[in-house]
């Protein structure tokens, strides 16, 4: 991650830099670091949602709410 910047903050700043040359892009990323921390940002969509897993609590459905849309209040992070 640039700067020591979180997996969150760095997806959310690489949603940022594709959206000023291409303000109609579909789509998201996901960014993890050495640490297991992972986040995700997204562009075009409601939310995006991805799946984290790991062998002792298995896949866990995660949503991230997209950055061009108004916040929704009873939007849950977690399924």
């Amino acid at each position: 991650m640039r700067n020591g910047a979180t997996p969150n903050i760095a997806a959310k700043k690489a949603i940022s830099r594709i959206a000023q040359y291409y303000p109609n892009f579909f789509g998201g990323v996901i960014a993890l670091n050495n640490k297991g921390e992972y986040g995700a940002a997204c562009n075009g969509m409601l939310a995006f949602p991805y799946y984290v897993a790991n062998p002792i609590l298995g896949p866990k459905l995660h949503f991230v709410q997209c950055s061009n849309y108004p916040q929704y209040d009873g939007f849950d992070e977690t399924c």
